[in-house]
């Protein structure tokens, strides 16, 4: 503390002893010093500022963005939500709600319902009496599902270790959800659901991409986020492009008739810029991840594409008669 004192007293004297007069007042550089030094310290914090807000949009955030379970960025949620209702195979929504048609006040399920999306696709094609319960565990998620729909339709559920919520329902529904499970944690769900339920699962990702135009590098950095996919979280060892065929044989062995479609997003990058770029990034850093030079990395990225089409694979399981 004193060397501080002493450096700063030092500067004081040497700016306090070079005051110059100009025209009838007094000129002080220390003044001009100190004034210099608080501009600097304020660009400094807009930039910190600025470049901070930038990066919280950027696709490293949502690589950051975690909720307690899963980990999605609302980003992400609210750029794919687009190509989800583009994609989703019409004849299995058309058979779901010939099915509960005949139903009195039926109830659905929503697990890990996000933003809500999956509800705002289906409520339309579905009869008007169906009642909802909404479930997630991300603070961000439950808070936003709470206040667009109320807290009486949304349960705060630990997914990875509670199936109470699935009591009573006539559909089991989910969007994007069981890539990010585990084998064993699809055992306890299947043998958790009401045995007189309807199990719709929508856009569950099949490991089936094709970029266009391709580049050298392509099979390479598919074959590295494969693998990155596959990793632990709160369910356990995600199954990722798996997961939609390990679903199906556990719901057939259980006794459930299961019906399935591929589908598929077709994004545009010049369209659909933000998308694309998010959905590179993710590609990107999985590589990295793997074991890729970063430079090499960065110039898969960087080349330019005309399509993307990522598969799915929508899945509609009626229960035994």
């Amino acid at each position: 503390m004193v060397g501080r004192q002493r450096t700063r007293n030092g500067l004081d004297s040497l700016f306090l002893s070079k005051q110059r007069s100009l025209g009838g007042g007094s000129f002080s550089l220390y003044s001009l010093g100190r004034g210099v030094v608080c501009l600097l310290f304020a660009f400094g914090a807009l930039y910190v500022v600025v470049s901070g807000a930038w990066w919280s949009r950027s696709p490293q955030a949502a690589l950051r963005s975690k909720g307690r379970n899963i980990g999605y960025s609302l980003d992400w949620i609210s750029l794919r939500a687009k190509q989800d209702l583009m994609a989703r195979d019409k004849s299995l929504i058309g058979m779901l709600s010939k099915s509960i048609g005949t139903k009195s006040k039926p109830l659905v399920v929503d697990v890990g319902s996000g933003t809500g999306a999956l509800r705002r696709a289906l409520a339309p094609k579905l009869p008007r009496d169906v009642s909802w319960r909404m479930v997630d565990h991300d603070p961000k998620m439950v808070a936003d599902l709470q206040r667009r729909y109320g807290k009486d339709q949304v349960v705060d559920a630990d997914m990875a270790h509670d199936f109470s919520y699935l009591d009573g329902a006539d559909v089991v529904a989910a969007t994007a959800f069981y890539d990010l499970v585990s084998d064993n944690w699809l055992d306890s769900f299947v043998a958790h659901l009401p045995k007189k339920s309807i199990v719709y699962a929508a856009l569950t990702y099949n490991g089936k991409e094709t970029w266009e135009p391709s580049h050298p590098q392509d099979a390479r950095v598919m074959d590295m986020f494969q693998r990155n996919h596959h990793h632990l979280n709160d369910f356990g060892m995600r199954l990722g492009g798996k997961a939609a065929s390990a679903m199906a044989e556990k719901l057939k062995a259980a006794g459930w008739r299961v019906h399935t479609k591929e589908t598929w997003w077709a994004i545009q990058p010049s369209i659909e810029h933000d998308l694309a770029g998010m959905l590179t990034e993710f590609h990107r850093g999985a590589a990295v991840k793997q074991g890729m030079d970063a430079s090499a990395a960065r110039a898969w990225a960087s080349f330019p594409r005309d399509m993307i089409r990522v598969g799915h694979v929508d899945m509609l399981a009626f229960p035994a008669e």
